[in-house]
């Protein structure tokens, strides 16, 4: 489920107690909790095994503060029973055990993030633990890998699980190298595996850098299906622009197409949200799932799930009250009724199994028009982000790898480069290019040039630091260097002011090589309001070089093409924006079907806010 379709879902506490739900365990009320969340159409809730809940182990002193032995936190002997010797409190599984049976009842299913010791803000760990590195200490390490182990053992043989993580944001749980986050990470999925050889396991840090602080390329292969949490404001530059605007609309997809590309694993993004009023209006939220689950189902995502399922206002103990944020986050209000937010997932679900009814199955993959290769370290992020919205609002669908695999394509885009291009990786895209691949380069700074430039037609006469902006036919561009290079071959098609070339174009073999002076996507990435016309610019011209079946002219409007089994093309349009868009557009090699979905004539589109159209074309 979790690998080959798209599932809509939510993150569960119980509406009555929040955390504190298997202490204060009321099923009556998660009964009616996952009624109500069945009748918004969701297929997965994820569930949070507390982890002092589930393994309550207290540490004993001898005199002078020397270590003891470890109990329950009565004080009996852990036992000789797994579930025991593991530490781990047999009512709290026969509780677990019971909202499973709950989630039966009601046609969901679940996703268990089992060592949860972090979370909304705090950090929970079982006394005989404290004080100590969650992912490093050799006693931490022994005890929860004794409590996965049995855990999966206990639940294995369970239908409503669906997927496992060894807990959520687990590299909140302590300061850590990467190396060591990896190590832990590794000791966890291999627990999992070793008890339960079939299920998914979901990553379950934080990958915003592919290769920063926490590496996803250290962990990518201990995992089944990455995972995101992109949180609008704590997602670097998806808030420069109001949520409504296409950037604030595509972060989430953005960021989980790049961990897709770079892992090459399906990706879930499994915590989303606008965190109750404070990006948005409650009203402009329900807009937001509907524009994100659908870009999310046409970009061939694994699924969408909000943070969280119940308002927590009348909570008043940690993290609630110390946290007021965590407190009205839910598709719910804590009376049970529904947000808009809630009203919008029950409309993306009635309407992707519609669809996919008419389609006569899941909607195949995208077209990828392009790949941008992400470099590795620093802020792959930034650049991401950047070339992802830009070639959306160019018209084109952008996927994702790193430099040390980099896929077959017809076109390859470089952004922002400053990190050194190994002379075997670049032989590797000039081979592909003189077969007939167009590649672009942005630059950014620090690079050595004099052992590529040539491939482009261009040499360099000098380079400078600047402290002002280039200026391109009136347009101004962040560009923390003066490049002033001398076509030799190449053509010149944008200049700078004073005639320094900025973007230029070289035949190579049958293809072509394009080098851009100025950091577009990182200029974008890193501006505030709107103002990203000059940026899209570039990559509209670009875009003129990719033979694309359908042409849009509203830049606000993102298009998908999936080839149909039956030979036919399904196009999904997305409205990235909240006022009503209306495009006209043109077909190429191609002849307008059928519509399936929406406002469509064989040659306009018109969309609602946030809104999809669906056709077929032939």
């Amino acid at each position: 489920m979790l690998t080959n379709g798209f599932v809509t879902g939510v993150n569960y506490w119980a509406s009555n107690a929040g955390i504190k739900m298997w202490r204060e365990f009321e099923p009556e009320v998660i009964d009616d909790d996952f009624k109500c969340l069945a009748a918004l159409k969701l297929d997965v809730v994820r569930l949070f095994p507390l982890w002092p809940d589930f393994q309550p182990i207290l540490r004993l002193y001898a005199g002078r503060g020397t270590e003891g032995d470890i109990r329950t936190t009565g004080e009996e002997n852990l036992g000789y029973e797994p579930a025991a010797f593991a530490g781990l409190d047999e009512t709290m599984l026969e509780r677990f055990a019971a909202v499973l049976d709950l989630a039966q009842k009601h046609g969901l299913k679940v996703c268990v993030g089992i060592v949860t010791g972090w979370m909304s803000g705090r950090l929970f760990a079982p006394p005989a633990l404290d004080g100590k590195n969650l992912l490093t200490d050799p006693t931490a390490l022994y005890y929860e890998l004794r409590f996965v182990r049995e855990f999966v053992r206990r639940f294995k043989n369970r239908e409503e699980i669906i997927g496992w993580t060894s807990g959520n944001e687990t590299d909140c749980l302590a300061i850590a190298t990467p190396t060591e986050q990896a190590n832990w990470a590794l000791n966890m999925y291999n627990a999992i595996r070793a008890v339960d050889p079939d299920r998914p396991i979901l990553e379950d840090m934080h990958p915003l850098r592919h290769n920063g602080a926490d590496r996803l390329y250290d962990r990518h292969d201990m995992f089944e299906v990455t995972t995101v949490h992109p949180y609008a404001k704590f997602t670097p530059y998806a808030l420069n622009e109001p949520i409504t605007s296409m950037r604030g609309l595509l972060h989430a997809v953005a960021e989980a197409k790049a961990c897709e590309g770079v892992t090459g694993k399906p990706c879930l993004i499994e915590e989303v949200g606008t965190l109750g009023d404070f990006v948005c209006s409650k009203q402009i939220s329900g807009g937001y799932v509907k524009a994100q689950a659908m870009s999310a189902w046409a970009n061939g995502l694994t699924g969408f799930m909000w943070w969280c399922a119940h308002e927590q206002t009348t909570l008043n103990y940690p993290p609630y009250d110390w946290c007021p944020l965590e407190q009205e986050l839910g598709l719910l209000n804590a009376d049970k009724t529904e947000k808009p937010a809630a009203s919008a997932f029950r409309e993306v679900k009635e309407l992707i199994t519609t669809l996919q009814a008419k389609l006569g199955g899941s909607l195949p993959p995208a077209r990828q028009d392009a790949v941008c290769v992400l470099e590795g370290g620093r802020d792959d992020w930034r650049n991401a982000l950047g070339s992802y919205v830009l070639s959306k609002q160019a018209g084109f669908n952008l996927g994702f790898s790193s430099r040390h695999q980099i896929p077959q394509s017809n076109f390859y885009i470089l952004p922002s480069v400053k990190a050194p291009i190994r002379a075997t990786q670049m032989q590797e895209l000039a081979n592909r290019v003189q077969q007939g691949a167009t590649l672009l380069i942005t630059y950014e700074r620090g690079i050595i040039l004099s052992q590529l430039l040539h491939y482009f037609g261009v040499e360099l006469l000098s380079y400078s630091e600047r402290g002002q902006q280039a200026v391109c036919n009136g347009n101004a561009y962040p560009a923390p260097v003066k490049l002033q290079l001398a076509a030799r071959g190449a053509q010149v098609l944008l200049q700078e002011q004073d005639g320094a070339p900025a973007l230029t174009v070289y035949p190579f073999g049958k293809g072509k090589m394009y080098f851009c002076t100025l950091p577009v996507e990182k200029g974008y990435a890193e501006s505030h309001g709107g103002q990203d016309a000059q940026f899209n610019l570039i990559y509209k011209m670009l875009a003129q070089q990719i033979p694309l079946p359908l042409r849009r002219e509203n830049e606000k409007i993102g298009v998908t093409l999936h080839r149909l089994p039956s030979g036919a093309t399904a196009v999904v349009a997305v409205n990235y924006s909240a006022e009503p868009q209306q495009t006209a557009y043109t077909l190429n090699g191609v002849a307008f079907e059928k519509a399936l979905h929406g406002a469509v004539t064989p040659t306009e589109i018109e969309l609602e806010p946030y809104g999809t159209a669906v056709f077929t074309v032939k």
